[in-house]
This record gives structure tokens, C-alpha cells and sequence, in this order.
């Protein structure tokens, strides 16, 4: 795997280059055999340093890292680094690096070592400069630095601190000459990372942190954006207006692009006499989900931006962002109160309003009067049940902005933060929006399994899957885009997962494309051993689909809260064949544990030659908080138990 330093301007990212008179490498760095911290770790940041210095009449960004290396893994994961660069403006200079080996000898970074190309990003074209490390093996130490430069007479007026990595880091800094620019600056991530600030001379600020541990790594945690202990940098006059900017600038927008030829006709075809808001939304949403699709171009070929939704309308595709203006735009048509919502996706962390960052929002949502309060839809991801957002689209308490159509916004204003001068867009209100997440009710996975034992034990479980909310949007995206042998290959690794001795002797995939269906998943494995013969008795667990499933919070301890994809439940129903010869032993009893808003409810029959287990499994929280761990991994292991119930089969005495 590589590890990407991207040089940007608005925000470098981690990288290392600051030249050093003296050697950095020390001799406690050479004697140093594994993470203080962290132990068994693949690799340690030594030293990782940063500096922009503005001073000059363009800004040089310089960056320096030390690494050494303690296993195979780590060479091959952090052994490259990548940079970019705009052609045609900023630049990557003075890349230079060394391989310092256990018996203390050095192999520089040559011209050959350091490979440039090429790649097309839109309109603009992007330059990669990469350098691979030779000779690394365990035990070496890589040095390297290199300088971001940016146009002359240009600067960066905000950047971002990445104080804490994949890796453990014995010592970051980050010094900042601002020059004639006074930027002001906040620590962000949720993860606490003391860091010491001084200002020996005038406009220079150094940071420094050290023992930083790396980014946790736990099961169900939160992405790294949201844990990444960071400092962002920026212009306090431009921090206080970009929110409500880019809000401006999205509703002048509104004002023009909800309009065209053909919106008003369509609208009146698919709602007819309608009155019920909310049954014009559901006509107008099946309509965009079914017959207006993604576009199919090359990723190569751009398509012309559209100018209106009626260009949209007439085009028939279209990409999230305008799929979702098509569908405010009906709904405006429709006589429907509309606003944009612009999310800050759950993979993207948690919204920040203090640091000059749009690129936050990475996502659409529609937000409709349809009564006293506003109502969400997600018109634009496909199979997703109406009145629902994506999940990875939820995140109560707060992560969007609502943003109405407004025809006096939109204009560009000039301002001066200090003595740059500075354009922005005439502010408007929003609201911020917080995107509740959606019950367990109504993402069920419902599964029925048939299970038949031969004489060896070996087990044929035939399952049929499907469900309802994010459980069926799962298997869309899993399989539609699929083909067929795509499908099964995939199927063959979900089984494996399952269980991993299982082999896949069949499958069918039904209405995984079709509308107003549950798509479904039926397949066939035969699994050896999945009864144990002890004497004249076999032994099986009656969660075939769950007892080799780990236990993920076996932790005494957890740093971040846990985050699943979403709220759900889960509904079992497997059928054990009593094999001919056999009778069934004592059952189990029933299972019934309550704790909000965690359910896990297990029961157990016996109908003529056969045993019934039913199990619903409740999980009615999307995020979990790290105070109340002790809970959830109490419950887990209680499932974790369940899982693993037995029940005998006993051969009858022969007659």
C-alpha cells in the first residue's frame, strides 16, 4: 500500500520537509526497537515536522519526516510517498530523502528513485511526484523532506495540522510564519493530544506534541476525520462569513437552475389533482428513482454541465447533485415548499462551522414543507425506500445546513481580511439541520435458513435473505451492479465470512433491480462438520448463520464511541431437520435480554421431525458512546453466548 502526502493549497496534507543543519538521526533514535507506546507496531514516526512560512512574496511550505521501520508490513505500507501538484501553478521542489540502515550505513534518494506522472482531474491536469525508498528493511530509519511551493505573489491563508497518524509519532511540530497575515487557529478531533504552543519571536508560532499515539484503530469506530487530532489554520474574517456564503451562494443557484423547459408539464403529469403533499413527493420520488438514472459516460469524458433542471428533465440522467435539484424542482412546480440540504457525510466527520472548509459538505439531501415541519428525501440514491436518507447521510445532532432558493443571493462581494483582499458571496440565512437516524424497525434483515445433516455431520443449509430500509439498499449495492458470476463471487465471500469452511452450491438473486420489492438472496452451502458425531449423538448449533461470528467488543477498554451503519434488527428463522434415526434431546430454553436499546430474544420448538429456532436480534442505535461501553459489551457477550447454544440429537435405540 502507499501512503499519500498530498500537497494542496488550501490544505497540505501530512507530509514531511524541513532542512536541518545537523543530523536529526540521534542515537537513541538507532537504538529504539519497537513503539514505546504502542508495542508491535509496524512502524514509528520519529520526527514529523511542518512549517509555512509567508514571509517571502509566496508561501513555501516545508516538511520533514523521519520513520523507522520494524516489519515487512510497514516497509510495504509506508515505504512511498506520493505529492501533487497543479501543472501550471504550485510545485513540488527540493524533494530529497536517505535510507539510513541498522548498521548505520546510508543509501540517498536518487533521480531515480523519484518517478513523475501525470493525471487529468476535470480540467486541470495534476502532477505526481513519487519517491520509493531502496534498500529499507526492518529495523532502518527513512528521513525525507520537500517544499510545496505556491505561485509568486500567492499565499496560503489556511491550512490544517494533521498532528496525529496512522502511525505513533515520538515528536510533531508545526511553526508557523505567518507574516503580514495573522491567522487565528483551533485544535480539532475528538482524540486529546496535548500540544504546546510558543511565540519566541514576532510572527512565529512553533506547536509541538509529543508521544502522539496513533489514530485508534477498534471495531465499529468512528471514521478518521472525526478522531484525527488536527489544528486548522485560517483568516478569522473569512472564518466568520464562508458558512453563510456558501449558503448564499447555493440559493442564487436554487433561484435560477429550478427552472426550464418541460418542469412545470411533467410535474402536472405525475401529480395530476393530487392534494396531499406528501403523495405528490411520493409520485415525484418513484418517478426519479425509476426512469432517471446515473449517467453511464466514461469517467474519462465529462459530460456539459447542465444549465437548468428542465436540461436535466430532457437528459433523462444525471449525477446525485442534479438528480436531487430535478426533484426540488418538481416538487416546486408541484406547489411543495422546498430546501437543499448539504450534508457532511458520516465518512467525512463531524461538521465544523469554525474553519473555512466546504468541501465538509459532500452530499445532497431535499428537505419539503409537507405539513407544520419539514419532511427529508434522498431522491437521488437509487432503491432507497421513500422518506428515508442514506445512511451514511444520517448524523443527529447537527451535520447539514438547509439552504432555500432566494433570487436576491448569489451575488460576489469584496471584502478585506487584514490587507487581502478577498470575494465571497452575499451571506444568506440557513439553518442547521441535524439528519435523525432511522429506527431499528425499519432496517429488518430477515433470514430463513433449512438445515439437513448427513450421516458425517456434513451440513446443507439453504438460506434465503432479504430486508427492509438500509438492509435492502445493502444488498442492492452489493450485487446489482454486479454481474452474474460478479454476484456469486461476491455471495461466496459474504458465506465465507459466515462461515468459513461453507461452500456455495447455489444461488439466485431475486428483483435485486426491480422497484416496490424487497430484493432477495437465496443460496445453498454445504458445510462440513457443521454437526459434531460424538457416539451415538450429534451436536449442533441451532445459529448456524452466527456461531462463527467473533465477538468485535472483547475489550476491557475503548477510546471512540462505536458507530454501526445504522440502526437495525434482525429476524432468524432456522429449520433443523431432525436426520432419520435421531430424536432431539432437551431443548434449550428460551432467551429473552432487554436493554435499551439493545433486545436479543431467542426461542426453540420442535414440530414432527423438525426444530424451529426463532431469534430477533435488536440493535436500535447507529452510535454508541465510549462512556456507556461497559453496556454494550456486556450485551454482546450475552449474544456472543447465545450464539453458541447446542442442542443433541440421540440416535434412537434400534427396535
Amino acid at each position: 500500500m502507499t501512503v499519500f502526502f498530498c500537497a494542496a493549497v488550501v490544505a497540505p496534507a501530512a507530509g514531511p520537509c524541513l532542512h536541518a543543519a545537523t543530523d536529526p538521526v540521534t542515537a537513541e533514535h538507532r537504538d529504539i526497537k519497537d513503539c514505546p507506546s504502542e508495542p508491535g507496531c509496524p512502524a514509528l514516526i520519529l520526527l514529523d515536522e511542518r512549517e509555512l512560512n509567508n514571509e517571502s512574496g509566496r508561501t513555501k511550505y516545508t516538511s520533514r519526516r523521519l520513520i523507522k521501520f520494524f516489519t515487512q508490513e510497514g516497509i510495504e505500507k509506508y515505504g512511498q510517498i506520493d505529492t501533487y501538484a497543479v501543472i501550471g501553478g504550485n510545485d513540488v521542489r527540493n524533494m530529497k530523502g536517505r535510507t539510513i540502515l541498522p548498521d548505520g550505513n546510508e543509501v540517498r534518494l536518487t533521480l531515480d528513485d523519484i518517478h513523475l506522472k501525470w493525471l487529468k482531474r476535470g480540467k486541470r491536469r495534476i502532477k505526481v511526484k513519487s519517491a520509493t525508498f531502496p534498500g529499507i528493511v526492518p529495523g532502518a530509519i527513512v528521513e525525507y523532506s520537500y517544499d510545496f511551493v505556491t505561485e509568486p505573489n500567492s499565499y496560503m491563508t489556511d491550512t490544517q495540522w494533521d498532528i496525529q497518524q496512522d502511525l505513533p509519532i515520538l515528536e510533531s511540530r508545526f511553526i508557523l510564519k505567518q507574516g503580514k497575515y495573522q491567522m487565528g487557529w483551533s485544535q480539532g478531533g475528538s482524540e486529546p493530544v496535548k500540544v504546546e504552543h510558543a511565540s519566541p519571536f514576532k510572527n512565529v508560532n512553533n506547536f509541538v506534541a509529543r508521544n502522539v499515539p496513533s489514530i485508534p484503530d477498534e471495531p465499529f469506530g468512528p471514521v478518521d476525520g472525526t478522531l484525527q487530532a488536527r489544528i486548522q489554520f485560517g483568516l478569522p474574517e473569512v472564518a466568520k462569513v464562508w458558512v453563510g456564503s456558501l449558503a448564499g451562494r447555493y440559493a442564487g443557484f436554487l433561484s435560477t437552475y429550478l427552472e426550464g423547459e418541460g418542469i412545470e408539464a411533467k410535474a402536472k403529469e405525475l401529480v395530476g389533482a393530487e392534494t396531499s403533499p406528501t403523495i405528490k413527493l411520493r409520485k415525484i420520488y418513484d418517478f426519479l428513482q425509476e426512469k432517471v438514472g446515473a449517467p453511464e459516460a466514461d469517467d474519462e469524458e465529462e459530460e456539459k454541465p447542465t444549465k437548468n433542471a428542465g436540461e436535466d428533465l430532457a437528459r433523462g440522467h444525471g449525477n446525485e447533485f442534479e438528480r436531487t435539484m430535478l426533484f426540488m424542482a418538481l416538487a416546486k412546480a408541484a406547489g411543495i415548499e422546498t430546501g437543499l440540504l448539504l450534508i457532511a457525510s458520516r465518512g467525512n466527520g463531524k461538521l465544523r462551522f469554525d474553519f473555512n472548509d466546504g468541501s465538509q459538505f459532500d452530499a445532497y439531501a431535499v428537505a419539503a414543507k409537507t405539513g407544520q415541519g419539514w419532511t427529508f428525501y434522498d431522491p437521488a440514491i437509487r432503491h432507497l425506500t421513500f422518506g428515508m436518507i442514506s445512511p451514511e447521510k444520517e448524523g443527529a445532532p447537527e451535520n447539514a445546513i438547509m439552504v432555500h432558493s432566494s433570487k436576491d443571493a448569489g451575488k460576489l462581494k469584496f471584502g478585506m481580511a487584514q490587507n487581502l483582499r478577498f470575494s465571497y458571496y452575499m451571506p444568506v440565512p440557513y439553518a442547521i439541520v441535524g439528519i435523525p437516524f432511522s429506527a431499528a424497525a425499519k432496517n429488518v434483515l430477515k433470514r430463513e435458513a433449512r438445515v439437513t445433516i448427513g450421516d458425517d455431520g456434513t451440513g446443507t443449509v439453504e438460506v434465503v435473505r432479504q430486508g427492509s430500509g438500509h438492509v435492502d439498499l445493502e444488498h442492492r449495492r452489493a450485487y446489482e451492479p454486479l454481474t452474474d458470476e460478479e454476484r456469486r463471487e461476491a455471495l461466496v465471500e459474504r458465506v465465507r465470512d459466515e462461515i468459513p469452511s461453507a461452500e456455495l452450491v447455489s444461488s439466485e438473486f431475486l428483483d435485486i433491480d426491480a422497484f416496490g420489492k424487497e430484493a432477495r438472496v437465496k443460496y445453498t452451502m454445504s458445510v462440513p462438520k457443521l454437526a459434531t458425531i460424538v457416539g451415538n449423538r450429534m451436536i449442533i448449533s441451532p445459529s448456524v448463520l452466527e456461531s462463527s461470528a467473533a465477538n468485535p467488543f472483547t475489550a476491557e477498554t475503548r477510546r471512540t464511541p462505536v458507530n454501526f451503519p445504522y440502526a437495525s434488527r434482525t429476524q432468524d428463522k432456522v429449520v433443523i431437520v431432525v436426520p432419520e434415526g435421531y430424536e432431539a434431546g432437551e431443548l434449550p430454553g428460551p432467551v429473552a435480554v432487554r436493554d435499551e436499546p439493545f433486545v436479543l430474544t431467542v426461542s426453540y420448538a420442535q414440530a414432527a421431525d423438525q426444530i424451529v429456532m426463532n431469534r430477533r436480534l435488536d440493535v436500535d442505535a447507529a452510535v454508541w458512546p465510549v462512556e456507556d461501553y461497559a453496556r454494550l459489551k456486556a450485551f454482546s457477550e450475552k449474544v456472543h453466548e447465545s450464539n453458541r447454544v447446542a442442542i443433541t440429537l440421540i440416535r434412537k435405540a434400534a427396535e
